[in-house]
C-alpha cells in the first residue's frame, strides 16, 4: 500500500502520539495489519530519508514519527559539529542518521548492530543520505570479552540481545569491548539501546568512562528491571558511583521527576546521564 492510499496510516501521521489516548486502539489495529511487503520511504521535516518497513513496529512508529521525537531533538541540542557519538544498539540508524546530521563532516558517529537485518537497513540507511563518510559501521554486538557469542534476534520485531529472550533465534556474532570499537577517540556521547545488556556495555567501557566521561542516553525499560525506585535499578548505582547524574528527557530534566516515573511512569523511556564531578584519585571503575 503506498502512502497515497492509506487513510488511516496519514491520519495517525498528523496526530501526536496516541498509546495512552482513546485512539490507541486504532493505531494498535493498523500496526498489526502492516504487511511485509509495505515498505515506504520517510523524508522528516529536517530532510533525513529513512526506508522503512512497516510490518516492523518500531520502523512503523518510526514512519509516523511518533518513535523518540522529543528525545532526538534533544539528542541534536546535546552534539555539535566535531562531535564524536557512538550508538550502540543502532538499529536501523533513527539515532545514528540524526546524530550524523547533528556532528557534520567535522564530526563521527561509530555504529554498532549485530542483528544482520537491521544492520542492512541501517547501511541503506546512511547511503539515503549519503552519509558514508560520516558513519563507522560496526557489525558486532558490544560486551566485556572479544570473542564470538550467541545473540537473540526477534523476527517480527527488530529488537535482539544477547540475553536469551522467548520466541528469538539465536545466531552466533562477533563480540567486542566498547574500548577496542572506539580507540583512543574522544567521545562526546553514548547511546545504549541493548534490551537490557546495557552493564556489559558500560563495562567494557571503563577506558572511555575514565578518560572522556561523555554523556550517556539509555533506556529504562520494565523488561529487563524490576526496580520500582531509582535506586534499586543496578545501572543507576554503577553510574552514580562513577559521578554520573539522571536526567529525563522532555520532563522537566529533574532527578526528581525521573524517580517519580521509575515509580509510576511508562513501561520504558530514555534516560540521560551526565557526568557532575571529577573521579577521585584512584577511583576504580
Amino acid at each position: 500500500m503506498t502512502n497515497k492510499y492509506d487513510i488511516v496510516g496519514n491520519f495517525l501521521k498528523k496526530c501526536p502520539p496516541l498509546w495512552s489516548t482513546p485512539l490507541g486502539y486504532v493505531l494498535w489495529r493498523w500496526l498489526r495489519s502492516r504487511r511485509e511487503s509495505d515498505v515506504r520511504l520517510l523524508t522528516t521535516r529536517r530532510g533525513l530519508r529513512f526506508e522503512l518497513h512497516l510490518s516492523q513496529q518500531y520502523e512503523a512508529m518510526i514512519w509516523l514519527e511518533h518513535e523518540d521525537t522529543q528525545d532526538l531533538l534533544e539528542l541534536e541540542q546535546l552534539l555539535k559539529p566535531g562531535d564524536v557519538f557512538v550508538d550502540v544498539g543502532a538499529n536501523v540508524g533513527l539515532w545514528t542518521i540524526h546524530a550524523a546530521s547533528a556532528t557534520g563532516r567535522a564530526g563521527r558517529v561509530i555504529a554498532v548492530e549485530p542483528n544482520p537485518v537491521a544492520y542492512g537497513r541501517l547501511l541503506k540507511n546512511i547511503r539515503l543520505n549519503d552519509f558514508d563518510q560520516l558513519v563507522r559501521l560496526v557489525a558486532a554486538s558490544v560486551g566485556r570479552d572479544r570473542g564470538r557469542s550467541p545473540f537473540y534476534c526477534n523476527v517480527r520485531h527488530n529488537c535482539s540481545s544477547s540475553i536469551p529472550t522467548a520466541g528469538s533465534p539465536a545466531i552466533t556474532v562477533d563480540t567486542l569491548p566498547l574500548d577496542s570499537i572506539v580507540g583512543d577517540v574522544h567521545v562526546a556521547g553514548i547511546k545504549i539501546d541493548v534490551e537490557g545488556a546495557e552493564l556489559d556495555v558500560l563495562h567494557s567501557a571503563k577506558e572511555i568512562l575514565h578518560r572522556d566521561r561523555p554523556w550517556i542516553i539509555t533506556e529504562f525499560n520494565r523488561s529487563f528491571t524490576s526496580a520500582r525506585a531509582l535506586e534499586d535499578w543496578p545501572l543507576y548505582q554503577y553510574l552514580n558511583h562513577l559521578h554520573y547524574e539522571a536526567v529525563k528527557f522532555g520532563f522537566g530534566n529533574r532527578e526528581n521527576t525521573l524517580r517519580t516515573l521509575v515509580r509510576d511512569g511508562p513501561h520504558y523511556f530514555n534516560v540521560l546521564f551526565i557526568h557532575r564531578q571529577p573521579a577521585p584519585a584512584g577511583a576504580v571503575v
